[in-house]
């Protein structure tokens, strides 16, 4: 599943629309490590560092065979766990109702 359509799954789930821009990889590293830089000097926590970027840079794509096969687990729908999840955030005050 890309990033692109999980998200659209959380937004339908949430209600909540928001604006996803897609952004080169390139682009995105150098904006991190920019942003990183001006949170280090000003003492901030911003939204975007070097860290969190060089992340979302990454084809970082799992399956879940191994634990369904060794451990039994069961395979949860994206839409129930998603739905779960902003129940999870709300009770929790994450998130507003």
């Amino acid at each position: 599943m890309t990033y692109k359509d999980f998200f659209q799954i959380v937004e339908k789930q949430s209600g909540k629309r928001k604006i996803l821009i897609q952004i080169p990889n390139k682009v995105l590293t150098t904006l991190g490590s920019l942003v990183g830089f001006v949170g280090k000097v000003f003492s901030l926590s911003l939204p975007l560092n070097t860290v969190n970027a060089r992340l979302l840079s990454l084809d970082n794509y799992f399956s879940n065979k191994k634990a369904v096969k060794e451990l039994g687990l069961e395979e949860t729908d994206v839409d129930d766990a998603v739905a779960s999840a902003i129940d999870w955030f709300k009770v929790n005050r994450y998130i507003r109702h």
